[in-house]
């Protein structure tokens, strides 16, 4: 005990003598016949947790260069006990990792920073169609065919920001992906996580749920037409009071708003089921500045600082340029309404690997933690106070974001409330063995700002 709590080797010549001696311990041995003790204190780092000691029937046994071989002897045991500790924490440790993965009903699939695959549960190997054994170990593009899937991870790997995606594996099954670092205490990506959730069920009600707005939304639309045809038609016909006018006035504007949310629902159901869009080459930076020329009124009303930052040679991309208009158009829109005055709002495109990557980041007021995941969800809007005088369908963004899946392409948000919010897209720039585009050279300055 005294050598624990003062931290440092004791000696006695003779241990019948010492002060300090305990009854159970040292006056025990010295009624055996021992003399001399060393007693030194185990460590690791500065936790003391035991003592090394040596005991003598000889008197004044233990001198100087016992004490420095003693210490040698004491510095491996305590280094081989805290390993030996060490294992069994990490043993158990896994051990619970194998059960909560075996037990799991959902794909769990970890590779290491060069893509081979370090874990896999039983059910990620079944929907790969993959044997277990074969999974291990392997490298991932050797073994996997998905070719949707490399093409993510290696995304991530290059950092990509997108790290969600759904992923059709078969026919008839559809899982949300997501992909997550794995990183050391010092910030090293050591490699990644891969869950793959089946909503193959959600997406079936989902595209039920779809029919029948799109039914219900073709239905409606001829009597809310006619509504309003007949309101203006009253405006027209005769003197008004006021009343009268206003009573018109709110029929005309509530039949807008219920057409304008129709032909939303409509224009999503036609993106979704991919009826008539394109694949041509697009300039996006030339469609990007056609938006701004457009809205630049409202940034003026607004007295925003709009700045559009582009490299001079943007490669082509392959899409419908009136869809990939409509998503810029939203974007840009969005990031006006959602800023109050005087605020800054930066469009940027730029080449990335294989990629054209546009984004829009506004100051405006941002988007609660609790938001973000749903916030390409159709009719889902953010209800804040500084905001619910704004108005809208809520289905620009799940127009967006199916107008951008369709094009093969991935969407994202990023947003802190009170700090803006940055919107963006990444489309594929076609490989020379699919089509022969040449790169797209403006004219224009690099940066426009107005």
């Amino acid at each position: 005990g005294v050598a624990l709590s003062v931290d440092r080797a004791i000696i006695t010549a003779d241990l019948a003598l010492h002060p300090q001696a305990s009854p159970r311990l040292e006056l025990a041995l010295a009624q055996e016949g021992f003399r001399s003790e060393m007693v030194l204190p185990l460590r690791i780092a500065d936790h003391r947790f035991g003592t090394l000691n040596f005991i003598s029937k000889r008197s004044d046994t233990y001198q100087a260069d016992d004490l420095r071989i003693g210490l040698v002897l004491a510095l491996q045991l305590s280094t081989a006990l805290e390993a030996a500790r060490l294992y069994a924490q990490i043993d158990e440790e896994r051990s619970m990792l194998v059960a909560i993965l075996q037990s799991t009903t959902d794909g769990v699939l970890v590779v290491n920073s060069a893509l081979n695959v370090a874990v896999a549960n039983p059910p990620v190997a079944e929907l790969l169609g993959i044997d277990l054994d074969s999974l291990l170990g392997a490298e991932l593009a050797a073994v996997v065919t998905n070719a949707k899937l490399i093409e993510l991870f290696e995304q991530v790997l290059q950092g990509s920001a997108v790290r969600d995606a759904e992923l059709s594996l078969s026919e008839d099954r559809t899982f949300h992906l997501n992909i997550t670092p794995v990183t050391s205490n010092f910030g090293e990506v050591l490699g990644y996580v891969a869950v793959f959730h089946d909503v193959t069920t959600l997406k079936s009600l989902d595209q039920m749920k779809t029919d029948f707005v799109a039914t219900v939304s073709h239905d409606l639309k001829n009597p809310i037409s006619i509504i309003k045809l007949s309101a203006a038609v009253l405006s027209k016909s005769a003197p008004l009071n006021a009343k009268q006018a206003e009573t018109l006035d709110r029929i005309e504007r509530a039949s807008d708003r219920m057409l304008s949310l129709i032909n939303d629902l409509l224009d999503l159901g036609r993106i979704e089921a991919g009826m008539g869009l394109l694949s041509l080459p697009c300039d996006l930076k030339q469609i990007a500045q056609e938006v701004i020329d457009e809205q630049n009124s409202l940034v003026e009303a607004k007295h925003l600082a709009f700045e559009f930052v582009a490299p001079d040679v943007l490669p082509a991309v392959n899409g419908d340029a009136p869809r990939l208009k409509q998503v810029i158009a939203n974007f840009v829109s969005n990031a006006i309404k959602y800023t109050p005055d005087n605020g800054q709002v930066t469009l940027a495109l730029q080449h990335v690997n294989a990629s054209v990557e546009l984004t829009i980041t506004d100051s405006g007021y941002g988007i609660a933690a609790k938001d973000l995941p749903y916030i390409f969800d159709k009719f889902y809007r953010v209800y804040a106070e500084h905001t619910k005088q704004i108005e809208g369908t809520g289905l620009g963004l799940a127009i967006t974001r199916s107008i951008i899946e369709q094009h093969r392409g991935q969407v994202w948000v990023t947003s802190q409330l009170g700090q803006g919010s940055t919107f963006g897209f990444r489309l594929a720039v076609p490989s020379s063995d699919s089509a022969s585009l040449p790169e797209i050279k403006s004219t224009q300055a690099e940066r426009h700002i107005a």
